[in-house]
């Protein structure tokens, strides 16, 4: 069977991390994270592993968030019935 280890860190660790990408983080925004701070810590992480910015998934994102859209009055109608 295979086991698998992810390094532990701790916050003063991840806050030094994410300061050495660029982007500062408070340990109280670590602790009670908002969309925001989360929103920013996956765009700089994707722009440091794949190279990609903000508007080269702004597209693809949208267009995903279109079709829960469409879903949710499919299925509002759906129910309905």
């Amino acid at each position: 069977m295979n086991q698998y280890w992810y390094p532990n860190m701790g916050n003063a660790d991840i806050i030094d991390s994410l300061d050495q990408l660029g982007l500062t983080v408070s340990h109280q925004q670590l602790l009670r994270p908002t969309p925001e701070i989360v929103m920013s810590i996956c765009c700089t992480c994707l722009q440091q592993v794949f190279g990609l910015n903000g508007d080269s998934f702004q597209e693809p994102v949208n267009s995903f968030l279109s079709t829960l859209d469409e879903f949710n009055t499919v299925s509002f109608v759906h129910k309905s019935l």
